[in-house]
């Protein structure tokens, strides 16, 4: 039986191992959880790995849709795949109560961090691809989305990636 928990576990030490690798420091709060935050659950800077879908049949066939209808021959291998989304989260800079906008440094420092976010998110791919991190070592099929901006809301911001990987 897939083991959807450890391929979850394992895509957030992938965005650790990256993150030291590449020198950039992430923020304290990381987790797991069985759904995507997307924003409305934001409330800190944050890295959060999330369960988007589980589908019956093949990352190949159908990631990130409705599963189709597959037959199996009896005595056959149902190939699962997980749909995961990784965010990287961090405070933005907003307008003042009093109306004036954000200081330009504090933009182009917060634009920084993002971009070295964005890094860390392609390096993720990179290595998941060529190691094998989420499945053991075994080379299996993945999707993997662009790697997008989110947010802003409520002075939080991030960037975010999702991957579809087979799991059997």
């Amino acid at each position: 039986m897939p083991d959807f928990w450890v391929v979850a576990r394992r895509l957030l030490a992938a965005v650790e191992e990256s993150a030291a690798t590449l020198g950039f420091d992430l923020p304290a709060r990381r987790y797991v959880t069985p759904g995507v935050s997307g924003g409305e659950a934001w409330d800190c800077e944050q890295v959060v790995v999330g369960a988007v879908s589980v589908n019956p049949g093949i990352a190949s066939a159908a990631a990130g849709q409705l599963g189709a209808l597959m037959r199996v021959p009896a005595g056959g291998v149902v190939i699962a795949d997980i749909t995961l989304r990784v965010e990287i989260v961090r405070d933005v800079p907003v307008m003042e109560d009093d109306g004036n906008p954000p200081d330009a440094d504090d933009i182009t420092n917060a634009a920084e961090a993002a971009f070295k976010d964005l890094a860390v998110l392609r390096d993720v791919v990179v290595r998941i691809q060529r190691d094998a991190l989420l499945t053991d070592g075994v080379r299996a099929t993945m999707l993997v989305s662009a790697i997008t901006p989110t947010g802003p809301q409520g002075g939080l911001a991030g960037v975010a990636l999702q991957i579809a990987v087979d799991v059997l």
